[in-house]
């Protein structure tokens, strides 16, 4: 309504909310409000999270549990948001890097127990040769590959170690009769097979 050529605002309830929601259209009052950018340290519940936030959180969960489990006083613990914060990705690096070191770290410690070589050495530096046939060796596969993640392998298991820490193989059958091996695929360690001759 106008008068005398100036727009009249209309009068009573109707005109108070009006004044209060200066936006005026029927199609801009019944657009849902966007979507608040969240901090990266703000807690996030799962149904607010986009695909890439959710690999983010599947990474740093996976992290976490694999570190959980190999050292659970990882210095890397104390750098962490409150807990339900969504990681960043810094975040993640540090927690994947630790776990690959703790990993390495398992790996060189079974292979050179008070500093020195396991075993008797084989037909190369990275060859040692140990007791105990086929039981000794799935032994030792258990506690090297332990927490890692089982990828198919026609003849043998074969285990991707936490943050890329490499791989561990057992090899029941080997070309050398009797000996069944492990393959250690670790960044830094020399001795890259262990054969296990006799038995237990």
């Amino acid at each position: 309504m106008t008068r005398n050529g100036v727009a009249q605002q209309p009068c009573g309830l109707v005109g108070l909310l009006n004044a209060l929601n200066p936006v005026g259209t029927a199609q801009a009052a019944e657009e849902p409000p966007g979507r608040l950018l969240r901090r990266e340290g703000e807690p996030a519940e799962p149904a607010e999270l986009e695909p890439g936030e959710v690999m983010r959180v599947q990474r740093f969960n996976a992290a976490r549990e694999a570190l959980e489990k190999i050292n659970p006083r990882s210095r890397a613990f104390q750098f962490l948001e409150k807990p339900g914060a969504l990681p960043s990705e810094a975040e993640i690096a540090q927690l994947e890097a630790a776990v690959r070191d703790e990993y390495i770290k398992r790996t060189c410690d079974f292979l050179r127990p008070d500093g020195k070589p396991i075993g008797e050495q084989g037909t190369s530096s990275k060859i040692r040769v140990l007791p105990g046939g086929l039981i000794a060796a799935q032994r030792d596969y258990d506690y090297l590959s332990s927490g890692g993640a089982s990828i198919p392998l026609r003849n043998g298991s074969m285990t991707q170690l936490p943050g890329g820490a490499g791989t561990i193989t057992l090899r029941p059958v080997t070309s050398t009769p009797g000996s069944p091996a492990i393959d250690i695929n670790v960044p830094g360690v020399i001795q890259r097979k262990l054969h296990y001759f006799g038995d237990e």
